[in-house]
């Protein structure tokens, strides 16, 4: 679900880096402030920021989420001097989020996602740790006790 999700906001992160890589036009050195490789930090954190209850919902069944911190934005370029965004090959976004539930409050989820740029597609998501249920884990432990129901 959060990669559904994240296929329809990449567009709108592909913008965010385009006119920022135009403003930029610096070197592909991460060390420097205005570089392209900032750029696309940038806007993957401002994305992640910004959607981070959509994030929740996609990893976990009931919730509010209530902050992210990205720990990570690492660019894969296709070339030593990029220029633009088609010069970007992946990007693995490493970040926690943290929520409250009607349970568990103070809650965490650390994961993992790659974004493919020649394919155009958020490639997978992992799940690092987290203290709460997932919706993974929700759908098995629904199933089995529906199993339990109808063998009883």
């Amino acid at each position: 679900m959060l990669l559904k999700y994240l296929r329809r906001q990449v567009h709108i992160t592909i913008f965010n880096v385009l006119i920022a890589l135009f403003i930029l036009g610096c070197s592909k050195d991460s060390s420097n402030r205005n570089s392209p490789e900032r750029a696309v930090q940038i806007a993957m954190v401002d994305l992640f920021n910004n959607e981070k209850q959509t994030i929740f919902d996609a990893l976990h069944p009931i919730g509010k989420a209530t902050g992210i911190k990205v720990h990570s934005v690492d660019v894969n370029w296709k070339t030593l001097s990029p220029q633009s965004w088609r010069d970007v090959n992946q990007i693995e976004v490493r970040a926690t989020l943290y929520w409250d539930g009607p349970i568990q409050k103070n809650g965490y989820t650390k994961f993992r996602t790659v974004y493919d740029n020649e394919s155009e597609v958020w490639l997978g998501s992992e799940i690092i740790a987290t203290n709460g249920v997932t919706n993974d884990e929700a759908i098995i432990m629904t199933t089995l006790f529906l199993k339990d129901m109808i063998e009883d």
